[in-house]
């Protein structure tokens, strides 16, 4: 699923996309859910209902328009991540502080990009969708620390090969929402 959030953030891709509207990115890309990553049966529990589908989804042309008009800065490489942070995060928190959805918060360490944080929320039609990601370069701070921890202590999601260093590099805090705006 790395490789469908890279070619969606393809050279040609974003080169097209660039400096043009929402309207005229989905018109040519699309915006049909499609699946980026996969989470743990344990934690599909906490948002209720009866959800079964572990995987997590987005769409292209939503992708496309906020990596190119609302977050030029982020690097696709960075975005590429997100299957490894939701199939194998070093904590997941339960964001429960809205009364119309729950909320599932997975938390990722890295040395280069410090904590990356993804936030899933739920669809009408029942899909688990990427909310909203974070890149906190300073990893000075646990982010959101007042939620509650519901790390499962052995996800039944494959994991990632990639090594995770618990070690925060300099930078500052950027955030990303991939669902503003989608009806």
């Amino acid at each position: 699923m790395r490789d469908r959030i890279s070619e969606w953030l393809s050279p040609d891709n974003l080169s097209y996309a660039k400096g043009k509207s929402r309207n005229e990115i989905f018109a040519k890309f699309g915006n049909e859910y499609e699946p980026i990553g996969g989470i743990s049966l344990e934690y599909v529990k906490y948002l209720g209902g009866e959800i079964t589908d572990i995987r997590v989804y987005s769409g292209k042309g939503y992708f496309i328009d906020h990596a190119v008009n609302h977050h030029p800065e982020i690097e696709p490489a960075e975005y590429a991540k997100i299957p490894d942070i939701l199939g194998d995060p070093d904590d997941v928190k339960l964001d429960d502080r809205r009364s119309d959805r729950t909320s599932l918060v997975f938390i990722r360490k890295y040395e280069r990009y410090g904590t990356v944080v993804v936030s899933t929320d739920v669809t009408a039609m029942g899909k688990i969708v990427v909310h909203k990601t974070f890149f906190n370069k300073t990893g000075t701070k646990s982010p959101y620390p007042r939620l509650r921890s519901i790390r499962a202590q052995s996800p039944d999601v494959a994991h990632s090969s990639i090594s995770r260093v618990g070690k925060p590099t300099p930078g500052g805090e950027r955030d990303i929402s991939a669902l503003d705006d989608l009806p």
